[in-house]
Parts: C-alpha cells; sequence; structure tokens
C-alpha cells in the first residue's frame, strides 16, 4: 500500500495516479478525483451479496469492451450489457454489430405510462445530417385498458418538420380493420 503526500492511495502499485488506485499497471487519466483499477489484463470491479447474487462490470481488454454481467440465485447472465470499441451496444450478445443489438426470447417492450386518449408510444426513423424524424411506427391508445391502433407515419414533405399524426398512412385498428390513407378505416380494407 501506498500513500502519497497529495493524499494519492495505491493498492499494488507505487505510483498511484488517483485518490485510490488499485492493480499494477496504473495510468493517469485525468486530474479530476478518481477511483481507478487498472490491469494489463481485463479489470472487473464486482458488487453483491454473496457469490450466487452479484454484478460485474468488466474491461475486457482482448475486446476493448465494457462488459456488464448478472449472476442472479446462482443463475449466470454473461453479457447482459455490452458497450464495444466502437460505441455499439449489445444485450445479451458480446459482439454488438450495430448501434443496439438485442439478443433474447422475450422481444422488445416499448410502454408509455399514460391514462390519455390518443396517447402513443412507437418507434421512428429518420436519415439525414440534421435530427429531423420523417416516419414511424406508433401505437395510438384509443381505450381504458390502453387498447388501440397501430399507426404507421410517413412525413412526405421536404421540410425540417417531424412526422406527426397528421402523417398517418396506415392504420391497423384493434377490430381488424386496416386502413390505407386513413386513420379511422370503416371496412376490414378501407383505401382512400
Amino acid at each position: 500500500i501506498t500513500l502519497q503526500d497529495g493524499g494519492n492511495v495505491g493498492i499494488g502499485t507505487s505510483s498511484p495516479g488517483h485518490l485510490l488506485t488499485v492493480g499494477d499497471a496504473p495510468f493517469a487519466v485525468t486530474s479530476d478525483d478518481a477511483i481507478q483499477l487498472a490491469s494489463a489484463g481485463d479489470t472487473h470491479f464486482i458488487m453483491g451479496e454473496d457469490a450466487n447474487n452479484h454484478g460485474k462490470l468488466s474491461w475486457d481488454a482482448s475486446e476493448n469492451s465494457w462488459e456488464f454481467s448478472l449472476v442472479d440465485g446462482g443463475s449466470a447472465r454473461a453479457n447482459a450489457l455490452v458497450i464495444d470499441q466502437t460505441g455499439y451496444v449489445g444485450i445479451g450478445t458480446a459482439s454488438p454489430d450495430s448501434n443496439l443489438y438485442i439478443l433474447g426470447d422475450s422481444g422488445i417492450r416499448l410502454r408509455r405510462s399514460s391514462t390519455t386518449g390518443d396517447a402513443n408510444i412507437g418507434i421512428r426513423f429518420g436519415v439525414d445530417t440534421g435530427d429531423y424524424i420523417k416516419s414511424a411506427i406508433q401505437h395510438i391508445r384509443k381505450d381504458s385498458s390502453g387498447q388501440g391502433d397501430l399507426q404507421f407515419w410517413v412525413d412526405s414533405s421536404t421540410d425540417t418538420n417531424d412526422v406527426g399524426s397528421g402523417d398517418v398512412k396506415m392504420t391497423i385498428q384493434a377490430d381488424g380493420n386496416v386502413g390505407i390513407g386513413t386513420a379511422s378505416p370503416g371496412d376490414k380494407l378501407d383505401v382512400r
């Protein structure tokens, strides 16, 4: 253990670069107060109640990635969350190949806590150097149980406005009616 005059403490190193440096390969990252775990290989930070119930945040030196894994009741969930060197995020995978890669059996769940009629939630899309959202797939709440319509919105304008509820191109209602060019189809297939 090393205690420097400036107050830095080192465990496993004689040259701590931060308030607390643990490991055999320290390096200075910032002049701000910090706790550093440093190693020439993988580095882990483990928190939990016992060997069967804990979380581990790891720096994977061979992949240059952050990995978060869990052990719950003795069952390991490796790669619960990974952020790799390109900034890609993986959930359930150690090798994400896109901005967000989710691997698992339960799918993706989007939920908005609201009791307001016509409240909506969905996925919005845009491809531009500006932050313009020009299409969306939305769930629109229609009754008190959260039942509603699935709508496809597409903004065909060349302006900088985002897509909105006035840009509905197709609607699938809870009763099975499908509307193209309308948000309120009156038949099984209603094309306007």
